[in-house]
């Protein structure tokens, strides 16, 4: 089997290369189905019949909403003031373009 291709090796050994390659995904699905199936356990132990628990959690996310909602109002203010700088800008270069044009025409001949 030594001078095989990898191919006819797999073949000769009836796939059990194969087999093997999924053996790390169904190890890594067992794992986490664990993991998720833990992590509910702990939350039902942790929160049920625990009102100021849940309380909590309850503010931390108001806490969190308030914190977001802020910053997106930054940065509102923040565009706000580029776009009125930018606004101001233009009508600047507007009148110079004008001033310009004015001045053009007045020293045609």
């Amino acid at each position: 089997m030594a001078d095989l291709s990898p191919a006819a090796r797999v073949v000769a050994a009836g796939g059990r290369l194969v087999a093997l390659r999924r053996r790390p995904v169904a190890i890594t699905m067992l794992a986490s189905s664990a993991i998720a199936i833990g992590l509910i356990v702990w939350s039902i132990v942790r929160f049920h019949g625990k009102p100021e628990a849940r309380a909590w959690i309850d503010r931390v996310e108001a806490d969190y909403r308030a914190l977001v909602a802020q910053h997106e109002r930054r940065e509102a203010r923040e565009e706000t003031a580029e776009a009125r700088e930018a606004t101001e800008q233009a009508r600047q270069a507007d009148r110079r373009a004008d001033l310009s044009e004015r001045t053009a025409r007045s020293e045609a001949p």
